[in-house]
């Protein structure tokens, strides 16, 4: 009995870990995407190849 106790708490310590490394990471590729595309967007406009017709 103590032994599945154990393996449960185990078990919860683990996905708690995994679920906040995955946010994290979801978390990182989100920011990534939001520079490059501010980078592209500067690009573009520093090079005169702005093609959003503003």
């Amino acid at each position: 009995m103590q032994a599945v106790k154990v393996i449960r708490i185990a078990a919860a310590v683990i996905g708690a870990g995994l679920l906040s490394a995955g946010l994290a990471a979801a978390g990182a590729l989100a920011v990534a995407i939001q520079h490059a595309s501010e980078d592209m967007r500067n690009w573009e406009r520093w090079n005169d190849n702005d093609d959003r017709g503003v």
